[in-house]
């Protein structure tokens, strides 16, 4: 909705020999032949990453040697600057970096930077990092959470990640007015993450798990108390 490639992905009903077996989430691994297939070149002219360690990320496939001269720019400092400013768009597409931080501020995801992401470059001929939302079942749930706790999802700062690299680029003007450009776009008169566009998403998505939850109650049963002692579904009329 915001304009780029996500992750294939879909829903499943399983059955196993007749027998329902719940609703299953499967999605496309990004590795450097999914890469390759989707956006050309050859397995080996792409480095894909993912969490590391505090002070590293993790090789998926390629090595982690373009991530690393990112990170350099940026450790070096002085990004207020137009010359590292523009020595960092060799690796970013500033653009589309800032969107994958509003989508995932919007959705209120805590449980992200610090390890469920995925970044894959191609290195020949070299390009810029492409950013793709990894697990983030939380995403909506933890909105609602942060909101009643009083968190924040937008002060995440894990060194060496993507929230890192955006919190030393906010110290740049230019970075700060097309953050708030990017952000007047999606958020404002109708934009991708506006009630509307956004809610009808949700709506789509919760239709087709309710219909999954009818298979989910016959296969389990009928019950009438939760913990809570509050009334649930005894029957499939009810739905």
């Amino acid at each position: 909705s915001m304009g780029y490639e996500g992750i294939h992905q879909r829903e499943i009903q399983l059955y196993i020999n007749g027998l329902y077996w719940g609703v299953y989430h499967i999605f496309e691994r990004v590795e450097d032949d999914s890469m390759a297939e989707r956006f050309g070149g050859i397995e080996e002219d792409w480095e894909v990453i993912k969490d590391g360690s505090n002070s590293s990320v993790l090789s998926v496939d390629g090595g982690t040697a373009r991530w690393d001269a990112l990170m350099d720019v940026i450790l070096a400092g002085n990004l207020s600057e137009s010359g590292p400013y523009l020595a960092l768009q060799e690796y970013l597409d500033i653009d589309a970096f800032i969107d994958y931080l509003l989508l995932n501020y919007y959705g209120g995801n805590d449980d992200w930077c610090s390890k469920n992401y995925r970044a894959a470059v191609q290195l020949n001929p070299p390009g810029k990092y492409k950013f793709f939302p990894h697990d983030t079942e939380r995403a909506g749930y933890n909105a609602l959470r942060n909101a009643g706790l009083n968190k924040d999802s937008t002060t995440i700062n894990n060194i060496y990640r993507p929230t890192h690299v955006h919190h030393e680029l906010t110290a740049n003007a230019e970075y700060r007015l097309r953050f708030a450009d990017r952000a007047h776009r999606f958020l404002f008169n109708g934009g991708a993450l506006t009630e509307g566009p956004a809610g009808q998403l949700w709506s789509d998505k919760a239709d087709f798990i309710r219909y999954a939850l009818k298979h989910e109650c016959a296969r389990v049963g009928a019950f009438t108390q939760d913990e809570r002692g509050a009334s649930k579904i005894n029957t499939l009329t009810e739905w």
